[in-house]
C-alpha cells in the first residue's frame, strides 16, 4: 500500500497537478530570493506566465485547477464507491461487489487509486 500512495502522488504531480506544483515552487523561490533583481524577474514570470513556459498557468487558471481537480477526484471516489456497493454483475451470478476479497482499507485505497489514475488514462 505505501507504493500506491507514492504512485498516486506521482500521477497527480506529473500530470494534472503539475501546474499547481510549478507555481508553488516558483512562489517558494520568490520568497527565498534575496536580490531585488531576482525577485523582479520571478514576479514578471508569475505575472506573464505563458510568455515563458506553457505549463505555468495564469493565477486565475491555477486557482480554478486547484478547485476542479479535487472536486473531480472526490466525485469519482463517490461514484466508484457507490458502484462497488450496489452494482450487480452482468451475468447475475455471484457477488455484486466489484472488489471482492479486499479489506475495507485496501478497498478504499483501490477506489482512490482508480479515481486518480483516470487522469493519466485520457478520461479527464
Amino acid at each position: 500500500t505505501p507504493v500506491l500512495f507514492v504512485v498516486i502522488l506521482l500521477i497527480l504531480g506529473g500530470n494534472t497537478c503539475f501546474p499547481l506544483m510549478l507555481r508553488a515552487l516558483i512562489n517558494t523561490k520568490l520568497r527565498m530570493a534575496r536580490s531585488a533583481h531576482r525577485k523582479h524577474v520571478i514576479r514578471l514570470l508569475l505575472k506573464y506566465p505563458r510568455t515563458c513556459y506553457s505549463h505555468l498557468f495564469p493565477d486565475y487558471a491555477t486557482r480554478w485547477l486547484l478547485i476542479v481537480t479535487p472536486s473531480l477526484v472526490m466525485l469519482q471516489i463517490l461514484v466508484i464507491g457507490v458502484a462497488d456497493l450496489w452494482v450487480s454483475p452482468a451475468n447475475d451470478a455471484g457477488d455484486a461487489e466489484i472488489m471482492v476479497g479486499l479489506s475495507p482499507g485496501d478497498r478504499a485505497l483501490a477506489i482512490v487509486f482508480q479515481s486518480v489514475s483516470t487522469r493519466t488514462a485520457g478520461f479527464s
